[in-house]
């Protein structure tokens, strides 16, 4: 196999290039995301309350900034100094983090179908949402085998971090189980751990620029709901991004072991063709 060809660099460069081509469906999809996000937080914060104030509109700017950076440790105690209700903050939290799941969900299927050169639309976005629980499945048994390497030692979780880093794509791809799908993404990363851990580093480094990005403007604009738009563009892009970059690799090395296999079938179909010699009896 020619490694040069699936470095990391070039599945950023091929998440970077899907984007500018399809830039106008995928501003269209994002801002469709955008309203419904928005609007069932409004509807939850109204019915509960009875009113809407600047403060959820902040609440859920440092929601979505404090989960894609610190994950969901100091979400509540922030939140806690809006002076917003109990329930809103216990809601807020739980709420984005599975809706920033469905999201990953969704730019994962579709990473694969642009890599083979299909068409993206709203339909096949939406048509995605049917494996959801299987996609939560492996999300959280992902994440249960990742922290139980790092409590052990750090070397197993970085281990299971990268080696099981594509099991999501089978879910949305092969349409196997969640099992399964874990036992598929051990194997098919066997001996591309640095490439993985590249496109992971490279990754986790745009969302992060990105966010930061994203939390100058808001600071700039100050006008809470244009700041949720602008975190929310932000955050999804750079998903997207990475979604599509590890959608690359996934298929890249899903060619590699068909031909594989295809070779090893060869040799195996030549070998039965070879005549025996017959022994001749003396």
């Amino acid at each position: 196999m020619n490694k040069k060809k699936y470095l990391a660099f070039d599945a950023i460069c091929f998440s970077f290039k899907m984007l500018r081509e399809h830039f106008y469906f995928f501003c269209k999809l994002v801002s469709a995301a955008i309203l419904l996000f928005v609007g069932i937080i409004v509807l939850v914060c109204y019915t509960k309350r009875g009113f809407i104030t600047q403060n959820d509109f902040k609440a859920i700017t440092i929601a979505l900034s404090c989960f894609m950076t610190e994950g969901s440790f100091g979400i509540t105690e922030q939140l806690k100094e809006l002076e917003l209700t109990r329930f809103i903050v216990l809601f807020l939290p739980s709420f984005v983090s599975i809706y920033l799941v469905i999201c990953d969900l969704i730019g994962s299927a579709l990473s694969i179908r642009l890599y083979d050169g299909k068409l993206i639309s709203f339909k096949e976005a939406v048509s995605c949402l049917r494996k959801i629980p299987r996609y939560f499945g492996i999300a959280i048994l992902y994440s249960l085998a990742m922290r139980l390497g790092y409590y052990l030692f750090i070397i197993p979780g970085v281990l299971m971090q990268i080696r099981l880093k594509l099991c999501k794509y089978f879910i949305v791809d092969k349409n196997i189980g969640v099992i399964q799908s874990l036992k598929d993404s051990w194997h098919i990363s066997k001996g591309h751990m640095f490439d993985i851990f590249m496109i992971s580093i490279i990754g986790q480094s745009i969302l992060t620029i990105g966010i930061l990005i994203g939390k100058g403007l808001c600071e700039l604009i100050a006008i809470d709901i244009i700041s949720v738009a602008i975190m929310f563009y932000v955050i999804l892009t750079c998903l997207f991004i990475n979604a599509s970059a590890h959608g690359f690799f996934y298929c890249k090395l899903l060619e590699e072991k068909q031909k594989q296999l295809k070779t090893v079938s060869t040799i195996d179909e030549n070998q039965d063709q070879i005549p025996t010699p017959i022994q001749e009896n003396i």
